[in-house]
């Protein structure tokens, strides 16, 4: 008999041939230490007996709460228990926002199949996104921009309509990410009926965005719903360290270098609201003999992979990042998140700081602020955010701005970046919601412009 109130993964009914001892094999159960998940989390324990029973349902959790096991194990164990053949066609879909989850999802999916019994290793796995092909597979891992394009180009080659299990990995992220009319088009292609759903989100949706998210005829209100946020005082991780930083604009530059130069932290995120911007500095701090690497948009997956890989197994490394990299990775051991810009949204911000503080633990987050900004802090904290002052003397900063700005103007490739960084910094700034915090107007372009090395503001922007 099923445990009513299960604690480990092996109290779970599933599948002896899932986590059973079968033809001498070894068992998933042994590959969960690598996860160090020999008990469930408490949105593990309770997400994973519903969807066995096979429950719809939506399930809002805090970043690092093992949402990702949550939905593999009942997947894995659908597709083991039934016996599906790679010509069955795609029977489990995992959508997510952008390549990068789906390439740690993939990586999830190997870790856990590695030692498993050898019918497990004949279910196939797909990332779908652009400009990849598509094989014989059974479990899909997909890209709403993915599914467009092989339903474009490859229409026959990618057909789930024998499709069981729906599952939305940050379905808020694939929502403000996707033009609705495409979406709309994407899951009018789901079955309408015998569709198991499932929804994991760090952000509670609300009915309206569920309604524009689900298929076509399934309410929400049939869902079976988790809630670990709602009751919280604060919705970030308790081993979380929130702090910003007040700096004026022309400093931020240089402030920033010289917190990368002297961090006692071994592993940092810094996030950018452009890819110009990333490349620009990734080159600029090349120049300075601050050893990073940049994670962007115009990378491909075959370079995201990579650097994904090293980030992940690395002691020791600096990564300068887009948002591409801020939703629903799980990452080992980052000790910093730095947010050089502001982000778009609340929902952004608290999805960024996630990247540390997983599991058990511990992380530090700094969020740099102009003057003008302050009011950014009493903003979060009615979205049961706490960010803490750190204090910042500005006369500690050295005074190499004018070296910075001779070094930019006779460097021909430095240039050309920094003033399309500046370009794109404007552009990426007046599409932040909260336009009474962080309005255009309130922008000193000179000040911005110095903090791209830039002598004078691009008229281009202005």
């Amino acid at each position: 008999m099923a445990d009513d109130n299960p604690q480990k993964f092996t109290d779970l009914p599933l599948s002896p041939v899932t986590f059973g001892v079968r033809d001498k094999f070894p068992t998933i159960s042994r590959t969960l230490v690598k996860f160090q998940a020999a008990r469930m989390t408490s949105i593990q324990a309770k997400a994973i007996p519903l969807l066995l029973r096979g429950d719809d349902l939506a399930a809002y959790s805090s970043n690092g709460s093992g949402k990702t096991l949550a939905y593999l194990i009942p997947a894995l164990d659908h597709l083991c228990k039934n016996k599906y053949e790679p010509d069955d066609g795609i029977i489990v879909m995992v959508l997510c926002p952008n390549t990068m989850v789906a390439i740690q999802i993939d990586r999830d999916i190997k870790t856990i199949l590695k030692d498993s019994p050898q019918t497990l290793q004949t279910i196939g796995r797909l990332i779908a996104s652009p400009g990849d092909r598509y094989v014989r597979k059974n479990l899909l891992i997909a890209t709403p921009a993915g599914l467009r394009y092989h339903h474009a180009y490859d229409p026959e080659r990618i057909k789930y309509d024998k499709l069981k299990f729906l599952i939305f990995d940050d379905p808020y992220l694939i929502l403000r990410f996707s033009d609705q009319k495409k979406w709309n088009w994407v899951r009018s292609n789901f079955p309408k009926e015998q569709l198991q759903i499932a929804i994991f989100s760090v952000t509670k949706l609300k009915r309206e965005c569920l309604l524009r998210l689900l298929p076509e005829g399934r309410r929400p209100g049939d869902f079976s719903v988790i809630d670990e946020v709602q009751n919280r005082q604060w919705v970030t991780n308790d081993r979380l360290e929130q702090e910003f930083i007040l700096v004026p604009c022309a400093k931020r530059l240089i402030t920033l270098y010289i917190m990368l130069k002297t961090t006692k932290s071994k592993k940092v995120m810094v996030f950018f609201s452009t890819t110009e911007s990333v490349k620009f500095h990734e080159e600029l701090f090349t120049f300075l003999d601050v050893k990073c690497y940049g994670v962007h948009g115009d990378q491909t997956v075959s370079e995201h992979s990579k650097i994904y890989y090293s980030f992940s197994n690395a002691e020791e490394m600096i990564l300068l990042c887009t948002n591409i990299a801020a939703f629903g990775l799980n990452i080992p051991d980052v000790d910093l998140i730095v947010q050089y810009d502001p982000p778009i949204d609340p929902e952004e911000y608290i999805h960024k700081v996630g990247r540390t503080a997983r599991g058990t633990r511990k992380g530090n987050a700094l969020l740099f602020l102009m003057p003008h900004e302050l009011r950014f802090i009493s903003f979060m904290k009615t979205h049961k955010v706490l960010i803490r002052e750190h204090m910042f003397d500005e006369k500690m900063a050295p005074n190499v701005g004018s070296y910075l700005l001779r070094l930019v103007a006779e460097t021909e490739e430095l240039m050309e970046m920094a003033t399309k960084a500046y370009i794109e910094y404007i552009s990426a700034y007046n599409l932040i919601t909260m336009r009474d915090i962080f309005g255009i107007h309130l922008l000193d372009k000179e000040a911005v412009a110095a903090s791209f090395c830039l002598w004078n503001p691009v008229t281009e922007a202005i």
